[in-house]
């Protein structure tokens, strides 16, 4: 049985680091645990061209080919669940629809490989005001940046995870 982990916030929440320190944890475990990411396919190509990631995303987003890295991260899961893997998944992941249509696709893919699965959902949920202090320090450290106007969209769509979407378990935090 592998064990899911959602990862759901906002651009800058602290879902990577969350995500890497998680896996850190887990080296100990008997079973192999992977982070799934979007992001890591975006800096992969952005890398091969010399762009930074936000070049490299505005270009996929304009040469609508954005669907090709999602293909990948899909194909990464499922070679997870093959392997029987803990799988972290760390991308927003903020709307319900999203999420349950995500979960459906992680049950298929577990029901074609005859896996069994267990799902966690974990919510960072910060104000604007922790989520600057999270982007400023990230910024020094030569970090991505985010548009404000992105940010305040995302916060605003941004629905907290219920375990009726499909969740075994369901986690928010909301750092002090």
């Amino acid at each position: 049985m592998s064990s899911i982990v959602v990862l759901i916030g906002v651009s800058g929440s602290g879902k990577s680091t969350l995500a890497k320190r998680s896996k850190e944890r887990a080296e100990s475990d008997p079973v192999k645990t992977i982070i799934c990411s979007t992001d890591s396919f975006i800096d992969e190509e952005a890398e091969k061209l010399g762009k930074t990631y936000q070049e490299m995303m505005k270009q996929l987003q304009e040469t609508k080919t954005f669907g090709t890295l999602t293909g990948r991260f899909y194909d990464e899961i499922e070679d997870g669940i093959k392997k029987d893997y803990n799988i972290i998944i760390d991308r927003t992941n903020l709307s319900r629809g999203g999420r349950m249509a995500l979960l459906e696709k992680l049950k298929e893919m577990h029901k074609k490989h005859d896996k069994t699965m267990e799902s966690m959902a974990v919510c960072l949920k910060l104000t604007r005001e922790q989520l600057d202090r999270f982007l400023s320090k990230r910024i020094e450290e030569g970090g991505k940046t985010i548009p404000s106007e992105i940010l305040e969209n995302q916060m605003k769509n941004l629905e907290i995870p219920v375990k009726e979407e499909g969740f075994d378990r369901v986690e928010v935090y909301e750092p002090a």
